[in-house]
């Protein structure tokens, strides 16, 4: 069990980034779980180590890419986007998914998405949303909308035409 509360684990963590970074010439790292680093009642202190890493990452890589997963609700994910500048929105995957597969108003999917995006921008100005409909831990997508095909290129066409950087999960190209 590692204790980031330990400066030397913290060092060590670091050490690993900088050598995926620099002798693998990685560009980034997606970061899974990464509201667990502290259990859930130090919630400030994950904020502050995933501010700590961004730091000694960009200081070994001025561009590196962090895209990190934190599977809550938009107001619990915004403070994390000080360290992690890209995060899975899993509220906007959610919100496609019941437009396309329910039927629910248009209006209703932009309100979302402007709601989640004023959490966002809250917390920083520097966020760059990770859009996607469904992840590795999830039902596909076609599964979630009873494998119509119709309603399949609706939710693509909406995940790739929304601000951001869209995802695919392995076997949601096909």
């Amino acid at each position: 069990d590692l204790n980031f509360d330990n400066p030397k684990v913290r060092e060590e963590f670091t050490d690993i980034g900088k050598f995926w970074l620099i002798d693998m010439q990685v560009d980034g790292f997606r970061l899974d779980a990464a509201k667990h680093i502290y259990p859930t009642e130090r919630a400030s202190d994950n904020h502050a180590f995933w501010i700590e890493f961004r730091k000694s990452m960009e200081s070994i890589k001025p561009d590196v890419y962090l895209v990190g997963e934190v599977w809550s609700k938009a107001e619990e994910v915004a403070p994390y986007l000080r360290g992690l500048p890209s995060l899975f929105n899993f509220d906007m995957g959610y919100s496609i998914t019941q437009v396309v597969n329910a039927g629910m108003d248009s209006i209703g999917l932009i309100r979302r998405y402007k709601e989640i995006s004023d959490y966002y921008s809250a917390a920083t100005s520097e966020y760059l949303d990770a859009t996607f409909l469904r992840n590795h831990d999830q039902n596909r997508i076609l599964s979630e909308l009873g494998g119509n095909q119709d309603k399949m290129r609706v939710a693509a066409g909406l995940l790739l035409t929304l601000p951001g950087t869209p995802y695919l999960y392995y076997g949601e190209e096909i």
